[in-house]
Order: structure tokens, then sequence, then C-alpha cells
């Protein structure tokens, strides 16, 4: 909030500067419409609606590309400034058709790729690739339906044209996801194994005369039994999601939804599985232990504390 504010602030002083510059200049259009474009290149949403509030032609202005603020702030994935924009709706009216320079709607502008310094690359190309897709179904909103399928003047749809600009993105998105999937895929292997061995090989044996568990009317030991399951059936569902993203085709609308659904399930589930095992191996320690070495219990329980703390703390920067 406090850093709102301060963003806030710095904005106002940047349109009273502006407005001081334009009482002052014979080049009154110019000034205001090179600070409306500025900010909304940097989405800078305060000083674009102070621009406009005092100024209010400035939201028809154009730039030297022929593009006015709508327009380059979906060139820029500014999304504050064009969520903004976007509740004017005599700029609906407007951005139906575009004829300057290549008879490119809105949409052809929506289907390029994102800028340098706009893409987020900690996320890797996969989920990049979402973003793209996302921000082009947003904009096919706003247009009118007639402009999901014009051609400018190459010939090109808005589809075609986001095709061709994001086909390197697409081809890195498929071997990212293939990576990932695989690495999972060891991962979650490894721990069925391990999981259905504790299940043939119980804590404290079986009975000689029956073949049933030494501790089967310990509740504890049922306790155990749940956990054990639960892991190894959550574990196996994240390992066909993964394998079923390793064995998909990859077409690109599939990045939109499909494929980081697929892998988002599977992550979920491959870390209820790795929590309930390492629970499972904490109550057969204490289930085998308990009366010999009361104090490695105490000690083990103090050392997961803060090991899933840190997990956890990662999981949610990384998400």
């Amino acid at each position: 909030m406090k850093r709102n504010e301060e963003a806030y602030n710095h904005a106002k002083l940047l349109v009273d500067f502006t407005c001081d510059l334009i009482r002052t200049s014979t080049t009154m259009s110019t000034t205001y419409t090179n600070a409306i474009f500025e900010a909304t290149r940097q989405d800078v949403v305060e000083l674009v609606k102070e621009i406009i509030s005092r100024f209010p032609k400035a939201i028809w202005a154009i730039n030297e590309d022929g593009h006015d603020i709508i327009q380059l702030a979906v060139i820029n994935r500014s999304t504050k400034v064009y969520r903004m924009l976007y509740r004017v709706s005599k700029l609906k009216n407007k951005n139906t058709t575009i004829e300057f320079p290549f008879k490119n709607n809105l949409l052809h502008l929506a289907a390029r790729l994102a800028p340098e310094n706009k893409i987020k690359h900690a996320y890797g190309p996969a989920l990049q690739m979402q973003q793209e897709l996302q921000w082009f179904k947003e904009v096919e909103r706003f247009v009118s339906p007639l402009n999901v399928n014009q051609k400018n003047s190459f010939g090109e749809t808005p589809q075609m044209v986001f095709t061709k600009e994001h086909k390197k993105l697409a081809i890195e998105g498929e071997k990212w996801m293939k990576e990932t999937a695989q690495s999972y895929t060891i991962i979650a292997a490894l721990i069925t194994t391990i999981m259905f061995a504790a299940t043939i090989t119980v804590p404290g044996g079986n009975k000689q005369d029956n073949g049933l568990p030494m501790f089967t009317n310990n509740n504890i030991f049922i306790l155990f039994a749940i956990l054990d399951g639960i892991s190894f059936v959550t574990n196996a569902a994240s390992l066909m999601m993964f394998m079923s993203i390793l064995t998909h085709r990859f077409y690109e609308q599939d990045f939109f939804y499909i494929l980081p659904t697929k892998l988002e399930r599977g992550v979920g589930m491959l870390l209820i599985s790795t929590v309930t095992m390492v629970f499972a191996f904490s109550v057969a320690f204490s289930l085998v232990y308990f009366h010999q070495i009361k104090w490695l219990i105490v000690l083990i329980s103090l050392l997961l504390y803060p090991a899933f703390s840190w997990f956890f703390w990662k999981f949610e920067a990384v998400s």
C-alpha cells in the first residue's frame, strides 16, 4: 500500500511538471503526448489517468508509428493501462479497425511477441507462452468479432501472426515442458518404488502364524497405513500426469490451459505424496523405536519443522 502511494505521488509530480511545461510551451500537443506515450510504455496507470483527466484529447493522440495509447498498451503489455482504457466504451468503437501502417487491427498487435523487458524469464518458456496466449485472448474479447479473422496487408490473420511470432517460443516451451516432466517422472518413480516396498515390509514385521502385521491393532499403525496409501496413490497419479505431458502432441493452443494445468496438478500431487511419505516415515519410526529412543523422535520432529518451512517458502516464491 505504501509503495502504491509513493508511485502515485511520484506520478502526480510528473504530471504537474508536464503541465507546467505545457503552459509555457508552444508545442503543447507534443509535450503531453510524449508524456502519455512514455507513461503507457512503462505501465504507469496513475500518470495516464492524470494526463487524461487534465487533457481529455490526449486519449486520441497518435505517435510516430500511427498508434494511439491503447494500441501502444497492447504492444507493450501494459496491463494496468489497457484495463483502465478497456472500460472506456468509446475506445471500443474506435479500435475495431486500424488502417495504419499495414491494415493491422488491435488483435494483430496483440499477436506480436512481447518486448524483451516484459517477458518473465524466471517462469520458463512454457509459462511465458501461456501468458502470451492469455494476453491474446484478453484482447480478442475487446475487438469486434469481424477483426478475429481479418487479414492485414500481408494477408495474415491475427492467429497467423501469433503463430509466426511465437514459433521459437513454442519450440522452447515444448522442450522445457518435456525436460521438467521427465525430471519429475524420475522422482515420482522413486517414491512409488519406496512406498510400494513400505507396504510389503511393514514396521515390526509380520506374525509367523498368519502373516498379518505385528501392529495390526495399533492405532498408530493404522495411521501409517493411511499415510502410505495416500502417498502411493497421489504419487501414481502425478506419475501419470507427467507421462501424459511427455506423450502430448504440443499444439500451440494447449499451452493456454491443458499443459500448464497438467504440470500444476502433477507437481501438486507429487508434493502431497512427498509430504505424506515423510509423515509416514515419522509414524513408522515412532511406532518401532518409541519405547527405546524417545529423544531421537523429538529431535526428528524438531528437524522436520524448519525443513518443511523452507520447502513451502521456496514453493510459494516460485509459484
